[in-house]
């Protein structure tokens, strides 16, 4: 078990609900969001260890909110999830990982566990 909160931003409910169901199956503390507003006015932006935000968001780019993120706290990890991954898509400067949501429970679990290793 893990106190590690995730917070999850994704403006299509399906996927945000089931990778945060996912992420509290595994023992983290996980939030599910449909923008970056929602997200900062949960909470604390100190109290998030890690962010995976949607690349194509309805209204916003994850791109955009990542590097927001990262502006308001630089030691915050964010993943970036997205399931258009093609050679046109450049990771953020400021995210630390680009992963496709058919990627496995493992390798999103592992991803999040690297990026939040104290």
């Amino acid at each position: 078990m893990t106190d590690k909160r995730i917070g999850v931003i994704d403006d299509h409910s399906h996927c945000r609900e089931a990778i945060a169901t996912l992420l509290r199956s595994a023992g983290f503390v996980a939030e599910g969001f449909a923008n970056a507003n929602e997200l900062m006015g949960a909470r604390a932006l100190s109290e998030w260890h890690c962010v995976l935000v949607d690349l194509r968001l309805h209204n916003d780019s994850g791109r955009r909110v990542a590097d927001q993120l990262q502006q308001l706290r630089s030691d915050l990890p964010v993943i970036i999830l997205t399931a258009h991954i093609s050679t046109h898509d450049v990771l953020s400067s400021f995210a630390h990982r680009m992963l496709s949501k058919s990627c496995t429970a493992d390798e999103l679990i592992t991803a999040i566990e690297h990026c939040t290793r104290s």
